[in-house]
């Protein structure tokens, strides 16, 4: 993984550069997003390594997709990973190019752990919280866990926010103990 992100960093670095200059940058993200997961389709059904699969072929299968037609930049991109052979790193190269869109548009993703399912105004006063405290856009991503028994548990990066039950009862008994 650590190879792959090094491989990765320099083809995510140049396509967000041209991303940004060409005012592409979001139509970018979804079709890396899209690509890449097609590279991981093609990687189980072990089309990747096929060798009676030539670039021609691999590359249709990549640009099968309307939308990828329509995106110079990332057919170009994909024209390049196809003949250096780097095809597999579409999935390292969406999740880098995803960190520095996230950072030039001032956006933070927060993971919200709560007991039960969060309804959309719950999430709504959350990220609306959230961004006005830390002066960014919030992209929760939500998930349930009943182990917390009510209350929610945030992270923000390496910064935890604790307000679950469980939490607190964990934090009574160190206090007893």
């Amino acid at each position: 993984m650590h190879e792959n992100l090094t491989y990765s960093r320099p083809y995510a670095n140049a396509i967000f550069a041209l991303a940004q200059k060409t005012q592409k940058l979001a139509e970018c993200q979804t079709a890396l997003f899209e690509l890449a997961a097609v590279a991981e389709a093609l990687k189980k059904l072990e089309v990747l390594n096929d060798p009676k699969i030539n670039r021609d072929q691999l590359l249709e299968l990549f640009l099968h997709d309307q939308k990828t037609h329509r995106n110079i930049l990332i057919e170009n991109l994909l024209r390049l990973l196809v003949h250096n052979k780097r095809f597999k790193l579409l999935p390292e190269i969406a999740m880098l190019y995803q960190d520095l869109y996230h950072e030039q548009e001032k956006i933070l993703v927060v993971k919200v752990t709560s007991a039960f399912e969060l309804t959309p105004s719950q999430k709504q006063k959350i990220s609306e919280k959230l961004a006005k405290r830390l002066q960014h856009k919030i992209e929760l991503e939500c998930f349930v866990d009943k182990k917390l028994i009510g209350g929610a548990l945030i992270k923000i990066g390496d910064k935890i926010i604790d307000g679950s039950i469980l939490g607190k009862l964990q934090q009574l008994r160190e206090q007893l103990l």
